[in-house]
Formats: structure tokens, sequence, C-alpha cells
């Protein structure tokens, strides 16, 4: 009794290897929306904030200069990664899974 079996073709491998489990898009959909619920955080309740507040405030409070200097370059930082990630899902053939799974909409931000 002996059995032969066929060798799987270099498309049967790369499909299982490129293929995303759903509990994986579940976690990346988890992660993309913290994501941008922090960078809706940083923008409406310390950016702002920070420029209605106006010039006056900010040379009455030098010390907080730095850190806000450094919360504008995070938050600069973190929205080009957010805007690559949707240029990534926009090219990607996964992107209608995605979405059927339930993602929010997700608008990159020039």
């Amino acid at each position: 009794n002996t059995s032969t079996t066929t060798p799987k073709t270099s498309n049967q491998r790369s499909t299982k290897t490129n293929s995303i489990s759903s509990s994986q898009k579940k976690i990346f959909l988890k992660d993309l929306r913290k994501e941008q619920q922090l960078l809706q955080e940083l923008e409406f309740e310390w950016l702002r904030q920070w420029q209605v507040q106006g010039l006056l405030h900010a040379d009455l409070h030098p010390y907080w200069h730095q850190p806000m200097q450094n919360l504008y370059n995070s938050f600069a930082a973190l929205e080009l990664r957010l805007n690559q990630v949707v240029t990534c899902l926009q090219n990607n053939t996964w992107n209608s899974d995605i979405t059927a799974a339930g993602a929010t909409k997700v608008v990159a931000v020039d």
C-alpha cells in the first residue's frame, strides 16, 4: 500500500503564508482603532487647547514649551504612521475583508 502525495506548488504555499486569520485581522483593527482614538485625543484635548489659549498663556507657562513640542512631534509621527497604514490597506487585497469585518472608515489627514 503506497500512497503518493502531490507536491504543493509555489502558489499553494504562498497563499498559506500570505493569508491572515480573522483573529489577526480583529487584533489589527482593534489596534488601529486605538491609534486613531489616541490621535484624536492628542489633537482635540491637548494640541488644539494649547493653540486656543494663545501666546500670552504660553508666555506665562514656559515650562510647557518643550513638552508640547515633544507632543507635536509625537503626534506628527503617529499621524504619518496612520497615513502609511491607510495607504497600505487601500493597496492590499484583504482590504475588503477588513471592511466586511466591521472596520470603521479611517480617513487619512494631509
